[in-house]
């Protein structure tokens, strides 16, 4: 989530629940095939079954 946060949806308070679901569908909708394999493609993830 740290590059969440650093691709700006830092922390903020935000006025309404709507506010949070537009910024983070701004945030994560440019989000590349790579990047988030590079975030979520952890050993430990890929040796769970």
């Amino acid at each position: 989530m740290k590059q969440i946060r650093q691709m700006r949806f830092e922390n903020k308070i935000f006025k309404t629940l709507d506010a949070v679901v537009d910024k983070l569908c701004d945030t994560v909708n440019p989000l590349t095939n790579e990047l988030i394999k590079s975030i979520t493609l952890h050993e430990w993830i890929l040796s769970i079954n």
